[in-house]
């Protein structure tokens, strides 16, 4: 069950950090190709020997550029192949054993990207609910040379008529994009699959509080969405055909929208044909669950334990048949 779960799609940040990486790298053509063929292959099913060849190419991407001394590249490559092992087909293990022998070969070696590799292993962590693991992983990197602090612009001091000043806009206390990726991560952990959801309190349509206590005895998706999110819309429809098909059986959906203008949510939401409510959350409340403004759901059994984060479509409806049948 776990590996049909996530054999769909690379979400939120590793997407993004995917896209951002390759996009940004000089790296070699074949690979960017290949990027973008494991992006269009995270939508479909494909059989054990198409990603072994997903593999296999990866792993002559890595010798290619580990005999021409091109490191960045190697890690490039490897990145994808733990991404799609990690974060695609359920292979966390493996995924866990390339980054951190990577990470051991390239401790002391000043490689730029170096930095993903933590990043990645932090997120995979989070998906199994290691928080531990990724505070380990945290601080060895702030004792890594790979840290990477940010270099505030400051004037002044240079005398005792000229205090020195420090520009730092919405200091959140942290001071390296990689570690506070991390503590994203960290956060998330706390609500990995076996945890409890908190229960959520919101106010729908008509202004009524109502919170998850109230749907104790039901199998509840909480969908924190965001109104133009190209994979929200796209599975929208299968979304609306298992509310119909699994409502009566004991299945809820809760819209919560990720903008401050929760009414005009509420109308898209409705012209969409999304028929479940829309729930006003306090605006800390995605914060505190590891959300900060991507798409994200949380399948909830009856217990209130969180059985599956981030799951639509087919893989949605099998979990459905599990806990509803």
């Amino acid at each position: 069950m776990q590996k049909q779960v996530e054999r769909y799609l690379i979400t939120g940040a590793a997407l993004w950090l995917l896209m951002t990486v390759m996009g940004a790298a000089a790296g070699p053509s074949d690979l960017r190709a290949l990027l973008s063929r494991v992006q269009m292959m995270a939508h479909e099913y494909h059989s054990e020997a198409q990603w072994q060849q997903v593999y296999d190419e990866l792993a002559a991407a890595r010798a290619a550029a580990e005999q021409a001394g091109h490191w960045e590249d190697y890690i490039e490559a490897l990145h994808l192949e733990a991404s799609v092992r990690g974060l695609m087909r359920g292979e966390k293990a493996e995924a866990l054993t390339l980054l951190e022998n990577a990470r051991t070969r390239f401790q002391d070696r000043p490689i730029r990207n170096v930095q993903r590799l933590y990043v990645l292993l932090a997120e995979i962590h989070a998906r199994q609910g290691n928080e531990a693991a990724i505070a380990e992983l945290m601080r060895q990197f702030r004792a890594s040379p790979h840290y990477d602090p940010i270099a505030y612009p400051w004037r002044g001091g240079t005398g005792p008529g000229d205090p020195l000043q420090v520009t730092r806009p919405r200091a959140t206390g942290r001071d390296s994009i990689t570690l506070s990726t991390m503590e994203r991560h960290r956060t998330a952990a706390r609500f990995a699959p076996g945890r409890r959801l908190p229960s959520i309190a919101g106010r729908d349509a008509q202004g009524r509080t109502w919170n998850l206590d109230h749907f104790q005895g039901r199998v509840v998706l909480v969908d924190f969405w965001v109104p133009g999110f190209a994979v929200w819309q796209r599975q929208l429809p299968a979304l609306r055909e298992s509310y119909a098909r699994y409502r009566p059986l004991g299945f809820e959906i809760i819209g919560i929208p990720l903008i401050p203008d929760v009414a005009q949510a509420r109308r898209q939401a409705q012209a969409a044909g999304a028929q479940w409510p829309q729930w006003q959350v306090d605006r800390q409340v995605p914060a505190q669950l590891g959300i900060f403004g991507e798409a994200r759901n949380f399948l909830v059994d009856a217990q209130g334990v969180i059985r599956a984060r981030d799951v639509r479509g087919a893989d949605l409806d099998a979990w459905l048949e599990t806990l509803l049948r």
